[in-house]
């Protein structure tokens, strides 16, 4: 364990502007790193600068584990507030929520930001992680089923809305790789692959299976991954046999690490839903997928923000299965080249696109609120 308290724009002794301790490093929908790390980190400094009369100062304290560093991270809390004097402690990483409650006793406020990742997780620190959520002034979510978790679990933390923003797939592990070499193993490698996460409806999946992949050429095999155990996705999926020849499913929990593995490895990826989907709960899937350097076909993600079509994405409309069979085919008769082109610029774009600025701006608004130092809107400014 290894606590590390850095300054950015070190005022001095006595300076008014006010100061945020970060604790932890911010994890994303699929487990990826980003958020206050890094990026986010600079953002938000750059929006505050902005958004507030004077600058701001960020105390970040590197903490690796709740449990086997916890008092480690207390002790350095306590010192950014009483010693660097810091008004406001934001807990980037959920499992640090029990150390950021007993933080409150220093009489500052404390905010944290929470995922899926963390709801979804079912060890014992995770629930007493879970609990601590309602002791603390202000919670931050990029899903809307996380909100919705939240304002049933702990109903006392308020809670704001951030917009998500795209977070760089990690170089894949080689145990990742791995993973989809023996998922693929016997395909012809001249064979076309299409990569799909495990959909969260079945329907969904058999829809997929009947109307979709039948229509498609010959010899055309779709990688399951993210999926449930194998003689559970048999079941959903038809038999042992269809698996085998149509099919080949990667088991295990969805991560960033198996996206940029699979997506290696396949000629597109694909986000099909039968029905349109209500876009909120699938948007930093989406931005995975479409940063991951591989093409993305996706329909039924009408109510999505994140995937603009032919920019980011190529996009089917809901229900229209010959549409989506026409693109798919379409993108696969390109050349090989061609493909990674087409995969390369999306990721450009998502980039480019959904950066972290708008989501500092909301961190910087509610910060700036907690601290006593509301933002004054411009136009009474200008007044």
């Amino acid at each position: 364990m290894m606590v590390d308290v850095r300054t950015h724009l070190d005022a001095g002794a006595g300076s008014p502007r006010p100061r945020v301790a970060v604790l932890g490093v911010e994890r994303g929908p699929l487990g990826l790193a980003g958020g206050l790390d890094d990026a986010l980190r600079r953002a938000l400094r750059r929006a505050l600068r902005r958004a507030l009369p004077r600058a701001v100062d960020v105390v970040e304290i590197d903490a690796t584990s709740p449990v086997k560093g916890g008092f480690a991270a207390y002790r350095a809390i306590r010192q950014a507030v009483l010693r660097d004097g810091c008004e406001l402690l934001h807990i980037a990483d959920a499992r640090f929520a029990p150390i950021g409650a007993a933080a409150a006793r220093l009489g500052v406020p404390v905010t944290v930001a929470v995922t899926w990742h963390d709801v979804a997780a079912r060890s014992p620190w995770a629930a007493i992680a879970r609990r601590a959520l309602n002791r603390l002034d202000q919670g931050f979510v990029i899903e809307e089923k996380v909100g919705a978790y939240l304002r049933e679990r702990a109903p006392r933390l308020p809670l704001a809305s951030v917009r998500p923003g795209a977070r760089a797939l990690p170089a894949p592990s080689m145990r990742a790789q791995r993973s989809v070499i023996r998922a693929l193993r016997g395909i012809d490698p001249l064979a076309p692959v299409i990569g799909m996460p495990w959909p969260e409806e079945t329907d969904d999946l058999r829809w997929f299976r009947d109307s979709v992949l039948p229509r498609l050429a010959d010899g055309v095999t779709c990688l399951m991954f993210g999926a449930p155990p194998r003689r559970q996705a048999e079941r959903v999926i038809g038999g042992r046999r269809l698996r085998r020849e149509r099919f080949r499913v990667l088991s295990g929990r969805l991560s960033g690490d198996i996206v940029a593995a699979v997506a290696q490895r396949v000629d597109l990826l694909a986000f099909a839903k039968h029905q349109q989907a209500s876009g909120s709960d699938d948007d930093a899937l989406l931005l995975a997928l479409a940063g991951s350097g591989a093409p993305l076909i996706a329909s039924g993600i009408d109510g999505s923000v994140a995937l603009r079509h032919e920019r980011n994405a190529l996009i089917a409309p809901a229900c229209d299965t010959l549409a989506l069979v026409d693109t798919v085919s379409g993108a696969l008769a390109l050349p090989a080249i061609q493909r990674q082109y087409l995969g390369a610029d999306f990721a450009r774009y998502t980039f480019d696109a959904w950066r972290w600025d708008d989501a500092a701006a909301t961190y910087a608004a509610r910060f700036a609120a907690l601290v006593g130092r509301p933002q004054i809107p411009v136009e009474l400014l200008a007044a």
